[in-house]
């Protein structure tokens, strides 16, 4: 496969055009199931390089993270495998108005060749979307959305389209051609940019975004890959395809998929929070970053990690990492970077001033109007006032990275090792939730309580299966700690488990068994409190073992309680023990692991009712991208979260549902039957109002409804048309005056133009054998005329059907002086049955000239037309 971002006969050159968007790139890094980061780049600033860490989070994709260079999907155009062309399957054709040159580039969402626009003379990009994706409703919108949301924006910092439209099922738009290379291939070609370079980027990027700020046009998927640099210097923003414009609340997002790069994430949309301009400007401010430092502020092992540093973690601070980079540029960096989008600049606009005051050696006005803010955000503005600060930070969280490696090792020892009399460890499980259905009628908040469930878990309490219960109690309340009657049974479980211990303890110590009470007594402690009895036997048996087994005993225990995830009660073991024995190393590194493990898994149980709580809340506003974000999220932090999963699988299915229909409609839009077209439209309009499909649908239906109404005229007008011109033909046949033989060719030529299934061609063809009879009919009366001046009675007879007119005939012809010419008047033909009206004129020596007007009946055989009868009309 071809990598997008290289050059088609795989050499690097300097002059090698860029394609002016890159969406195909986009959503073949999406693909992927975790991160892709690039090598430090050499020449960097900083001793560790340039790392372009391009990181995106897939639910649901399969096969173990990759890295390394792009992995694109087939595009419809050669050259995938070997023997194929590199030059693509459309170079040559005419588009429209757009004639497809060399392929440029190609990746998952769309070919790019480079084109000339015939009307203006002027050269192109043209993406066009493979055909694999065109029956794809969602990538055919985030297609269309990319092309009328860039066509909107008028500015020198964003690359333009020019038009769109679809040949021959593609779906294609042309763009500016522009000859250059995108900000991180030029970075990692060896870019060392000057702070001047810096400020110069980040302001031209900033106009771009206030262009699109002006039209309510979310980016969302800002990055050094997306601005290209042209020969001249000038930056332009390109690949909209993630675009949402905010105004109408347009979220084409890929199911199972969070849209973006995750290295420039804004804290909101890992979250799965709704964005709006501020998140282009998080995403700008980590770009700054990037060019100022030569480092990313956060990177990690995978798309997780980074996420949760862009929502948590503090960025470290730009002069920390190079001590030239300037106060205010740091100040600027850090406003953008705020994890409170309130904290941040508010518009593009507002960071367009800020740069404008450093461009002129200024102070940055807006960044430090509210320097407690910068520090509240997790951020520092300045360096030297929070240096120690700093110091102390660095140090816990080294402790921490430490405390946190050392459990995870203990961890692993004893996964291999049962514990000593200790409850099993508890793996949630989940309870029963809603089941899923695809019926959009089903409620859509998924809660996991009820008062049934519970006494079903009373029942398994009463029955005696106290881990069974314990493990449906822990999953219930990870997914709703503040459910009170959940607490209080789980609160009854663990007085239950630990009366059990007590007992099984007290009976151990009895029969002399110290060592199974000495474990079942530690256990037990995990669990009850202010117990006269577990204080009674603990006394003896130290009095017994001895304080120093005793302690061995609950530490070792302790680590138990921590390797089956129980942080809390190891935690509640260990403090006890801690105050009774200060100094004691091994108590105070127990009890700190619990803690920090305590406080991680509450960090991460938050995160994952925050999560599922935005999912519920989307869901029930039928914002079905926004509640797949969150549930992805959710299950990012607790993969064997069941309400997450759940939630999944009703999102999906309800998204299904959605595509069934829409291509339900697209079947009725294409047979042209509009009444079940807007059916269907009803139906989604009722699933899913205000989503990107329906208004795509909705647009589709009145562009049909407008094509139909055009057709019909111009077919009306067609219709008119030939009408007029076989309305004309025929005049002209029944004028005699016009020639026969020009006559068939015109009318040949219009039944080849107008088509032979025309109503018209009979009645042309009648009329044209009319002519051709008249002319024969003429002939032959010639002939006639000819018979009766000679006197041939037999030719007279062959012509004259009507024995007693062909008798008079004869007889004239025996008077002197006969003059006889016949003129044929009208001729009115029925098959071979015909009506001709004559004028003949005849004179003879005896008798002066004179006109008659004859009707003749005539009747076609195999000899020609014969006078049946003849009837005066006129003397």
């Amino acid at each position: 496969m071809t990598d997008p971002e290289q050059p088609q006969d795989g050499k690097a050159r300097a002059d090698q055009p860029t394609i002016v968007s890159d969406l195909g790139k986009q959503a073949a890094e999406s693909a992927q199931d975790a991160t892709r980061a690039t090598q430090p780049m050499a020449g960097a600033r900083t001793p560790s390089g340039l790392l372009d860490t391009q990181a995106t989070l897939v639910q649901g994709a399969s096969g173990p993270p990759k890295t390394g260079k792009t992995i694109v999907t087939h595009l419809h155009v050669d050259g995938d495998g070997p023997g194929g062309s590199a030059d693509g399957t459309h170079r040559g054709q005419v588009w429209g108005d757009f004639k497809l040159g060399e392929l440029l580039g190609r990746g998952g969402m769309g070919a790019v060749y480079k084109g000339l626009q015939v009307s203006l003379d002027r050269p192109v990009a043209v993406k066009v979307l493979p055909e694999n994706l065109s029956a794809n409703e969602n990538f055919r919108s985030r297609f269309q959305l990319e092309a009328k949301a860039v066509a909107k924006l008028s500015s020198p910092n964003v690359i333009q389209v020019y038009g769109a439209g679809v040949h021959e099922g593609h779906h294609y738009f042309a763009m500016e051609y522009v000859e250059g290379e995108d900000l991180s291939r030029r970075l990692r070609s060896g870019l060392k940019p000057t702070f001047a370079d810096t400020l110069n980027f980040v302001t031209q990027a900033a106009r771009g975004l206030a262009a699109a700020g002006e039209l309510g046009i979310v980016h969302r998927d800002i990055k050094p890959a997306n601005m290209m640099i042209t020969g001249k210097g000038v930056l332009k923003l390109m690949d909209f395809g993630l675009v949402k414009l905010a105004s109408e609340d347009h979220s084409l997002t890929m199911s199972g998929t969070i849209m973006g790069t995750v290295t420039y994430f804004s804290p909101e949309q890992g979250r799965g929070d709704r964005c709006d301009q501020r998140t282009d400007i998080y995403a700008l401010g980590v770009v700054f970053y990037e060019l100022l430092t030569g480092k990313l502020p956060f990177s990690g092992g995978d798309a997780t990690s980074i996420i949760y540093q862009h929502i948590h973690a503090s960025p470290k601070p730009p002069k920390e990492i190079d001590a030239t980079i300037p106060d205010d540029f740091q100040a600027v960096v850090l406003k953008c970077m705020q994890k409170r989008v309130e904290d941040r600049y508010q518009t593009a606009a507002e960071l367009l001033s800020d740069l404008a005051r450093l461009e002129k050696g200024l102070q940055p006005a807006i960044a430090l109007q509210d320097p407690q803010a910068l520090r509240q955000g997790a951020t520092v503005m300045r360096s030297p006032p929070f240096s120690q600060e700093n110091r102390l930070r660095r140090t816990w969280i080294v402790l921490a990275a430490f405390a946190v490696a050392v459990v995870a090792t203990i961890f692993l020892a004893n996964r291999t090792k049962p514990p000593m009399a200790s409850p099993p460890a508890v793996t949630p499980t989940g309870i029963p939730t809603v089941v899923t259905s695809t019926a959009p009628s089903i409620p859509l908040v998924i809660r996991p309580t009820s008062r049934v469930k519970i006494d079903d878990v009373r029942a398994l309490v009463k029955a005696g299966r106290l881990d069974e219960a314990k493990r449906s109690t822990d999953a219930a309340l990870s997914a709703d700690p503040g459910d009170a009657d959940w607490t209080k049974l789980s609160a009854e479980i663990d007085a239950d488990r630990g009366a059990i211990l007590l007992k099984t303890a007290q009976d151990a110590f009895a029969s002399g068994d110290i060592e199974t009470a000495g474990g079942s007594a530690a256990a037990a402690s995990a669990l009850l409190h202010d117990s006269p009895e577990l204080t009674k036997l603990l006394a003896q048996l130290k009095e017994r073992e001895g304080a120093r087994v005793q302690r061995d005993r609950a530490v070792k225990e302790a680590e138990n309680l921590l390797a089956a995830g129980e942080f809390a009660k190891a935690e509640d073991m260990l403090t006890p023990l801690a105050a009774q024995t200060p100094g004691d190393q091994g108590i105070d590194g127990a009890l700190g692991r619990a803690r920090a493990m305590r406080e991680n898994a509450e960090t991460i149980e938050k995160a994952v009712r925050e999560q599922l709580t935005n999912a519920n809340d989307a869901l029930e506003r039928k914002d079905y991208d926004g509640a797949l974000l969150a549930f992805t999220a959710a299950k990012s932090f607790d993969h064997k979260n069941a309400p997450a999963s759940d939630g999944l699988n009703r999102v999906n299915a309800i998204k299904q549902k959605i595509s069934e229909m829409r291509n339900a409609f697209d079947q009725a839009l294409t047979a042209k039957d509009l009444d079940a077209a807007n059916a269907r439209l009803a139906e989604l309009r009722a699933i899913a109002p205000g989503s990107a499909t329906l208004v795509v649908a909705e647009n589709q239906l009145v562009a049909s409804r407008l094509a139909e109404d055009q057709k019909r005229r111009q077919d009306e007008e067609h219709e008119a048309k030939v009408s007029g011109e076989a309305k004309r033909l025929l005049d002209r046949i029944d004028d005699q005056g016009q020639d026969l033989s020009t006559l068939e060719r015109d009318v040949a030529a219009f039944i080849a133009k107008a088509g032979g299934e025309r109503p018209e061609r009979a009645l042309l063809d009648r009329r044209l054998e009319d002519r051709h009879q008249r002319a024969q009919v003429a002939k032959d009366l010639s002939a006639l005329d000819a018979s009766v001046v000679a006197k041939d009675a037999g030719a007279i007879a062959k012509s004259v059907a009507d024995a007693d007119f062909a008798q008079a005939l004869v007889k004239l012809g025996t008077y002197k002086g006969l003059e006889f010419a016949s003129t044929l008047i009208d001729f009115i033909r029925q098959e071979d049955k015909a009506t001709a009206k004559v004028r003949i004129h005849h004179a003879l020596a005896v008798f002066p000239a004179r006109d008659l007007v004859y009707l003749y009946d005539l009747h076609r055989d195999d000899t020609g037309w014969r006078i049946v009868a003849a009837h005066l009309q006129s003397p």
